[in-house]
């Protein structure tokens, strides 16, 4: 069960809660997350690999329909970090919601 919590919430084991990690820090977390995937399995196989653990990544910060569903079908690794990209410009998530 930890094993499972821990995918895209890797601060589960510092005892973080995830909505109070800044968002800076998820998406530095998510490039050497897939910068790691990338050197184990390659371009296309590790970003296509990369996208169940992004999927859960994403999740809390709630990107706009349109671009998460670019981000999700990406299989190139330099526009997938260009996608990425915008999520830093976008305004932060109400935890309202």
């Amino acid at each position: 069960m930890i094993g499972r919590a821990a995918i895209g919430n890797p601060w589960i084991f510092q005892g973080r809660e995830r909505a109070l990690v800044p968002r800076s820090e998820v998406l530095a977390t998510i490039r050497l997350h897939l910068q790691g995937m990338l050197d184990g399995y390659g371009p296309r196989q590790g970003v296509i690999l990369f996208r169940k653990h992004l999927t859960r990544y994403l999740s809390p910060l709630q990107p706009p329909g349109e671009l998460r569903a670019e981000i999700l079908a990406e299989t190139e690794p330099s526009r997938l970090l260009a996608h990425l990209q915008q999520l830093e410009s976008l305004p932060a998530p109400d935890p309202a919601v």
